[in-house]
């Protein structure tokens, strides 16, 4: 089984969340992977900070991120995603959390994060929480 890390495990991870850790340790490296959206999330956070912080903080998550494999948005994740959009256009189910979904579904993978509530809202996406 692949396993598709969230933004917020992520975090957990970089914060040294045990519950987490032990987890991650249970399971293959090489099964583990993140979005390029998660980099985009994590860039949005970073460069509202002043350029030396932010450039410090980037090396920081580099080091984490080396950890897992990173996976692309792909055409047939775009397609999903258009389709989760229309499916969801009645919930007010965050974009970036769509676009991860959308690329787990795309690659048959599970969503690693502890917003569960957001993600199992979407039919046929496997959800995971690795920090309780």
């Amino acid at each position: 089984m692949l396993y598709l890390l969230d933004t917020n495990a992520l975090v957990a991870l970089r914060r040294k969340n045990p519950v987490l850790i032990s987890k991650l340790k249970s399971h293959s490296p090489s099964a583990i992977c993140y979005s390029v959206i998660t980099t985009g999330e994590i860039h949005k956070g970073i460069v509202q900070h002043p350029t030396e912080k932010a450039i410090a903080m980037w090396e920081h998550w580099q080091q984490l991120l080396a950890l897992f494999a990173p996976i692309d948005f792909t055409s047939e994740a775009a397609m999903i995603w258009g389709r989760l959009l229309h499916e969801t256009r009645r919930q007010q189910s965050g974009p970036r959390d769509l676009l991860i979904a959308a690329t787990a579904l795309a690659y048959g993978m599970t969503v690693i994060t502890h917003n569960t509530q957001e993600f199992n809202r979407i039919e046929g996406l496997l959800v995971e929480d690795w920090q309780v």
